[in-house]
């Protein structure tokens, strides 16, 4: 599996929850796996890093690879995942 993902995670203009919004230009990331980062996003801030949600922030999908044959849904939500709390 393979999927990189690069994002950035600020302090949102809500004080609950999390916004997402994608910068993701040129087909770096397939418009297929787009949402599966989005996932990732949503269940690493639900979870949080000691077990905590994390809410009022804002993630922003910059950039990230993808490659033809080894590349999924599953691998650009765990990417994210980790990404997003990391």
């Amino acid at each position: 599996m393979y999927a990189r993902v690069v994002l950035e995670v600020e302090p949102g203009a809500t004080d609950s929850g999390i916004v997402i919004e994608n910068r993701v230009t040129g087909g770096a990331i397939p418009t297929e796996f787009i949402s599966a980062c989005h996932l990732g996003i949503a269940i690493a801030t639900s979870k949080g890093v000691l077990g905590h949600p994390v809410i009022g922030v804002k993630a922003t999908l910059l950039d990230g690879k993808a490659h033809s044959d080894d590349s999924n849904g599953m691998s650009f939500q765990i990417a994210a995942e980790a990404k997003a709390i990391g």
